[in-house]
């Protein structure tokens, strides 16, 4: 992904089971999947923001991640 540095850059970060949304109890939890809020927010906010995202199970990856956008 290209940042545009004239653009404030928002970066997503979601934890374990929240790939899961939209299949794991969707009664409780809601039907829609992570993938489609993502996109929803990415089309809503593309005229104001930029926006990354990154979901894992594996709190390490995540910490990683945002060491990553901290360098960047």
């Amino acid at each position: 992904m290209t940042v545009d540095v004239n653009m404030p850059h928002i970066l997503l970060i979601n934890g374990p089971n929240l790939d899961r949304l939209g299949q794991r109890e969707p009664e409780r939890y809601g039907h829609q999947r992570l993938e489609d809020i993502v996109t929803m927010l990415r089309t809503h906010f593309s005229d104001r923001c930029q926006i990354s995202h990154t979901q894992s199970a594996s709190e390490s990856d995540l910490v990683g991640r945002v060491h990553t956008a901290a360098e960047d």
